[in-house]
């Protein structure tokens, strides 16, 4: 029985705290939603690589929105991949970086930031 009891605090506790962090706060301005596919890939290029055709649908960025959000990982590799993401779900195979912000840790500001245009390209072999 004492197991149990604690066992279910371990797990109550775990929950409260991981309750706690906080998200990046990942934003999108999106100009034409593309249908998302299951098995498509994003990839990232420079503006000057993109395939002929491709069309930007949007903009994404991800940051700790100068510290109020609180994010409790927000290393260049999560606001990375919540860029990938937001670009997936707008239907994106493209992404083109064109703002990454360092963490300042005199303005009290621990976070990488980063934007992107979000490309879409028909045939992107």
């Amino acid at each position: 029985m004492k197991k149990s009891i604690i066992a279910a605090t371990a797990i109550a506790l775990a929950t409260a705290l991981g309750s706690c962090s906080k998200p990046l706060l990942v934003t999108a301005t999106t100009l034409q939603q593309m249908p998302k596919s299951e098995e498509s890939f994003v990839t990232v290029v420079e503006k000057d690589k993109l395939p002929e055709g491709a069309v930007k649908i949007g903009s994404a960025k991800a940051e700790d929105n100068n510290g109020r959000t609180k994010a409790k990982d927000c290393s260049f590799d999560k606001v990375f991949e919540a860029v990938l993401i937001k670009a997936h779900e707008m239907g994106g195979n493209f992404v083109v970086i064109t703002n990454h912000t360092e963490p300042n840790k005199k303005k009290l500001e621990p976070c990488h930031g980063l934007e992107a245009d979000i490309y879409y390209a028909a045939d992107n072999q």
